[in-house]
């Protein structure tokens, strides 16, 4: 299993002064550091990957977790907690089919998608392995 983590906010994971970080700074479009236990590949773009090219970039794998896309993948869960202060997506997004949570009130309002529990992992993990999907360049 892998991951990918879609963030709308500009996150550096270098440091200013360092090599890696002046080799960037200096027009390197990609910059990979190794350390002994793994290593990070950083790739300056001009414009925002699609999931297609992220997804194209990792080592296949039985199952990749996508946090964030929602209007690029024909089904998501979407996990939601009051605490945020956010409103939910999923009445605004059809690809949402599932919802996790940690309202008490959520599971009896919500029509026409599964809710969980925010705990109840087993449940979550029989949910996303019963409507993982292959990924094609076309989606």
């Amino acid at each position: 299993m892998s991951t990918i983590k879609h963030t709308h906010h500009g996150v550096d994971m270098d440091t200013p002064g360092k090599d890696t970080f002046q080799h960037r700074e200096n027009g390197a479009v990609e910059v990979m550091l190794a350390t002994p236990a793994r290593w990070f590949l950083q790739h300056q773009s001009t414009c925002p990957p699609t999931l297609g090219e992220l997804i194209q970039a990792m080592q296949p794998v039985n199952l990749i977790l996508v946090e964030g896309f929602h209007e690029h993948v024909p089904a998501c869960m979407e996990v939601w907690r009051p605490i945020t202060g956010k409103d939910p997506l999923y009445p605004h997004m059809p690809s949402i089919k599932a919802i996790a949570t940690d309202s008490p009130t959520l599971h009896d309002s919500v029509m026409g998608k599964e809710v969980f529990p925010i705990t109840d992992i087993e449940s979550i993990a029989h949910y996303i392995q019963e409507h993982a999907f292959l990924w094609t360049s076309a989606e």
